[in-house]
């Protein structure tokens, strides 16, 4: 989920509606082509791992559902759990991917990552592989899985985008705040974000910005055309959520220029007004000579 990847966001709603079908309703696992078919720990902990991918967290009911399976399955043997001589590589490694994405650290009190640790390393070989764990087609994958399990990764930096959805009129300015910090929580400062609408009247629009003491970086537009934006930050190797901004009506016209009274244009008029004057004041001494 790092990358510095953009992923459209119909990308993860098509996602979400399969995470919905393919997980089964009365015991929170994942099935293999159909809710009821083989499910288990494994395809239960790449299920975890897609919630995570479109924005679910450890509180979202679907995660909830996922975990008690996981709970209520740990100590199966295999394929349904993990435990066994071998265990079963793969499944640890799929269940410690979709946990960590969700930063679960126990299930019911049990540290997962320890367990598994303890028994990668009780089952490893003098020539320092592992044996062929359930369907894995040598010894070379069997191992590959259990390193990977081992190398559990540092969580990435977290970078969110506000306001995550906002109206203005058109003509009108606005402005999105990153915050980028590190796994632990603590702002990272002096990175460059770059801001990118990705879809809406305003897609290709760029900008950046750097973080500052506190790991926020702000970026402002002008919106120009009615419609919605699909707005994106990206640094550190991390991309946020994403934001909507949804601009209304046509911008607001110009006021009409006022009209310009040139040199002459004004000469011309102070030349008539005197003349005008002349004319009213020579009409009025006519008028008295005739009485």
């Amino acid at each position: 989920m790092g990358f510095g990847i953009a992923i459209p966001g119909f990308v993860k709603d098509e996602l979400s509606i399969w995470i919905d079908y393919i997980q089964d309703d009365t015991d929170g696992g994942s099935g293999y082509d159909r809710p009821s078919r083989w499910r288990n720990i494994l395809k239960t902990g790449n299920l975890l791992y897609e919630m995570a991918f479109v924005g679910d967290t450890a509180a979202t009911p679907r995660v909830q559902a996922a975990i008690g399976f996981i709970q209520n399955h740990w100590n199966d043997l295999i394929d349904t759990g993990w435990k066994g001589d071998p265990a079963y590589y793969q499944a640890m490694y799929c269940t410690m991917k979709g946990l960590e994405a969700l930063g679960i650290g126990t299930l019911d009190g049990i540290d997962w990552f320890d367990e598994f640790s303890d028994s990668i390393a009780a089952q490893q070989l003098a020539d320092g592989g592992w044996p062929t764990s359930y369907l894995s087609i040598n010894r070379s994958l069997s191992s590959t899985f259990a390193l990977l399990t081992m190398e559990k990764a540092v969580p990435p930096p977290r970078l969110s985008l506000v306001p995550v959805a906002d109206t203005n009129p058109t003509g009108s300015g606005h402005t999105f705040t990153a915050t980028l910090v590190d796994a632990k929580g603590s702002p990272m400062a002096g990175e460059t974000i770059t801001f990118e609408v990705i879809d809406g009247p305003h897609a290709g629009l760029t900008g950046t910005g750097v973080t500052d003491e506190v790991g926020e970086a702000t970026w402002s537009y002008t919106g120009t055309a009615a419609g919605t934006d699909i707005i994106l930050a990206n640094g550190a190797g991390v991309t946020s959520n994403e934001a909507r901004k949804t601009w209304e009506g046509a911008p607001p016209a110009p006021p009409p220029p006022i009209p310009g009274i040139s040199s002459w244009s004004l000469a011309a008029l102070v030349t008539a007004l005197v003349g005008l004057a002349a004319f009213l004041l020579q009409r009025r001494s006519w008028r008295r000579s005739r009485v």
